[in-house]
């Protein structure tokens, strides 16, 4: 008797839909929880407003959805197959006929509706949310600027700033002391006797710091203890929002959808490709510079031109070697390079979780879905671990980090297409 394929399909499919739902609700609570502990923790003990904390934690959902997807269809098709496999189904569907790639058909199908979604969330949802995640937020810090700078205090906003204040109060922040680096990063040493942020209409991303007599040092870089001053009854101090608020999100490509990132990449592609060529010019002009040096007969040299000949070849030695050990490269290039590889690499996760689970759940033989789901916790761990490590190797390279970003889903396609080609011929 020919056995329904439709039939079973839908089985399968509702069996391991059910316990995706399920382990979709588990990763969902554990990750939402997470923000709630990063954010809400925070923002309540600065007696933000609860609505104000809702709001934030709505449109950080997307990013929670995106992520716990592809950890659900792991555990969901492990949980799914453990229960078939411990009830000995699967050997009754293989004594109807089916064979074992037939029985991954439905499963294929559902890993591919869950990518499309995981992606859906990722490039869709997720730059909507940090966008009005940002607006929310810049509200929330100029209404409440005891939400970073607390009183007498000090903090590091980025690696060239540096805020000092004395008693935060009533939005108000008094003796307020900034130090950072100028246009040509000299360094600078700003003090007002008050200050009090505000939001200008028509600048999203921007917070401005407003400066009640406001006395700004500048130290001569060439002639020591010599120093620029002027004062001023009020100054506009600007900040990036993404700077004011790091601790809390940071914002850039995940705000653009993944076709936009890639239009940046290519514009910064073609502007860093000028910038090598310039650099190979100066390579090519600091080498023939030093080689008219290096040829300069030593047996005319006089006292005065041999003094010149040394002043000439050191600098030009130097300038050689620092463009030489220093190729040119952008890093923010390979930051949107990684963030958008990484818009593909989460949600196609979904398909090879389900290869990997499919096999690994066959061989489980008893405790069904509890087996399946430690075991998902466990690779979970591990590819999450591996995510965390090629974000940090993609920092660190100077090249296009594509073979680095889809490292842990190789590793999933190998290790998933191996058990199930073994499972197959078993």
């Amino acid at each position: 008797m020919k056995p329904n394929y439709l039939k079973i399909y839908k089985y399968i499919g509702r069996e391991v839909f059910l316990s995706v739902s399920i382990s979709f609700g588990f990763f969902f609570f554990m990750l939402f929880l997470n923000n709630i502990l990063l954010i809400a923790d925070k923002l309540a003990s600065k007696q933000v407003p609860p609505w104000d904390v809702v709001l934030l934690l709505f449109y950080m959902l997307p990013s929670v959805i995106a992520l716990a997807t592809p950890f659900a269809t792991l555990a969901g098709v492990l949980m799914a197959i453990g229960r078939f496999s411990s009830d000995n189904e699967i050997m009754a569907m293989q004594a109807l006929g089916i064979s074992f790639p037939r029985m991954f058909i439905p499963i294929f199908f559902l890993g591919l509706v869950f990518t499309t979604g995981s992606f859906l969330a990722n490039d869709i949802l997720m730059p909507l949310g940090t966008i009005n995640f940002n607006k929310r937020l810049q509200d929330v810090v100029t209404q409440n600027p005891e939400l970073e700078l607390g009183s007498f205090t000090v903090k590091n906003f980025d690696e060239n700033t540096t805020l000092a204040a004395g008693l935060v109060e009533n939005k108000v922040i008094q003796d307020l002391v900034i130090f950072d680096r100028g246009p040509e990063q000299e360094r600078r040493t700003i003090l007002a006797r008050q200050a009090y942020i505000e939001k200008k209409p028509g600048k999203e991303g921007i917070l401005s710091i407003q400066l009640v007599d406001a006395v700004a040092m500048i130290p001569d870089t060439r002639i020591k203890k010599n120093f620029e001053y002027f004062t001023s009854d009020r100054m506009t101090y600007n900040f990036l929002l993404k700077s004011i608020t790091s601790a809390l999100r940071r914002p850039g490509a995940t705000e653009m959808s993944a076709l936009d990132v890639w239009k940046e990449i290519q514009k910064k592609e073609e502007a860093l490709v000028l910038l090598k060529i310039e650099s190979n010019n100066k390579i090519k002009s600091y080498q023939w510079e030093l080689l008219q040096n290096l040829n300069w007969p030593r047996e005319r040299m006089t006292t005065l031109s041999r003094q010149s000949f040394e002043s000439t070849l050191v600098p030009a030695h130097q300038n050689f070697l620092n463009q030489k050990l220093h190729p040119v490269s952008d890093r923010l290039l390979i930051i949107e390079q990684m963030e958008f590889f990484q818009k593909f690499t989460i949600p196609l996760s979904c398909v090879l979780f389900a290869l990997l689970a499919f096999p690994i759940g066959v061989f489980n033989k008893r405790s069904g879905r509890m087996l399946g789901f430690i075991v998902a916790i466990m690779i979970s761990f591990i590819y999450w671990s591996m995510l965390l490590g090629v974000r940090n190797l993609s920092q660190m390279s100077s090249e296009n980090p594509v073979f680095i970003m889809i490292a842990p889903n190789l590793v999933l396609l190998v290790f998933g297409g191996l058990f199930f080609y073994l499972r197959s011929k078993h």
